[in-house]
C-alpha cells in the first residue's frame, strides 16, 4: 500500500534531487552512502539508540531520494538498478537484526532478518517464470515500507510498553511468510491460468 503511493509523493523529492542534481551527486553516490549510513546504525545501537536511528532513517531516506534523483533526471540504468536492490537487502539485514538484537531476541535476530528479504526474492523469481507480464508480482500485503514501518512502529513503543514491542517483534516472522505464500499462491494461480 504504501509502496503504491510512493510515486504519488514523488513531488516532495524535487527539491531534494535538484539540490543533488545541481551538485553533480550520481544516484549510485547516495546508494553506496546510504549502506555506509546503516552500517553506522547497526554498530551505535548497543551504546546510542537515538544516534543509530538517526542513522537508519538517513539510510532509508538516501534509499527513496537514489532511485528519485535516478527517475528525474533520467540517470537510470540497469546496474543502479541491481545496485540499489543489492544495497536494500543489505540495508534491510541491518536493521531487522539491530531492533531484534536490542530488543532482545538475538537468537531469533537471524531468522528474522533473513526472513525479510525473502519476500523480494520470491517476487525476483516470478519475473522470470511469467514473462509474459513482467513484474507480475510487484506487491504484496507487507511490502518493504510496511515492513520497515511495522519494525520502526514496534520499536519505538518498546520504551512504554517492552511486553506488547516484543509481541509485535514475534508477529513480524509470520507476517513475513504469510507475505512470501502470497507471491507464491499469485504466481501459481497465474502460472496455471497462462497453461490454459
Amino acid at each position: 500500500m504504501i509502496t503504491r503511493a510512493k510515486y504519488r509523493i514523488a513531488k516532495l523529492w524535487k527539491p531534494f534531487t535538484w539540490v543533488l542534481h545541481k551538485l553533480k551527486i550520481k544516484p549510485n553516490y547516495i546508494t553506496a552512502f546510504s549502506v555506509l549510513f546503516a552500517v553506522l546504525g547497526a554498530m551505535l545501537i548497543n551504546t546510542n539508540v537515538v544516534y543509530s536511528m538517526i542513522f537508519f532513517a538517513v539510510a532509508f531516506f538516501s534509499d527513496v531520494l537514489d532511485g528519485a534523483l535516478a527517475r528525474e533526471y533520467r540517470q537510470v540504468t540497469k546496474f543502479g538498478a541491481y545496485f540499489d536492490s543489492c544495497v536494500d537487502r543489505i540495508i534491510d539485514l541491518l536493521f531487522v537484526y539491530s531492533l531484534f538484537v536490542y530488543v532482545g531476541f538475538t537468537n531469533i535476530s537471524i531468522l528474522a532478518a533473513g526472513f525479510m528479504p525473502l519476500i523480494s526474492y520470491f517476487k525476483h523469481r516470478a519475473d522470470p517464470i511469467i514473462k509474459e507480464e513482467k513484474n507480475f508480482v510487484k506487491h504484496s500485503v507487507f511490502d518493504r515500507a510496511e515492513r520497515t514501518l511495522y519494525l520502526l512502529f514496534s520499536f519505538a513503543i518498546y520504551f512504554v510498553y517492552p511486553d506488547f514491542s516484543r509481541a509485535m517483534f514475534m508477529l513480524f516472522i509470520p507476517l513475513c511468510v504469510a507475505a512470501m505464500f502470497e507471491v507464491f499462491v499469485k504466481v501459481y494461480i497465474r502460472m496455471g491460468k497462462l497453461k490454459k
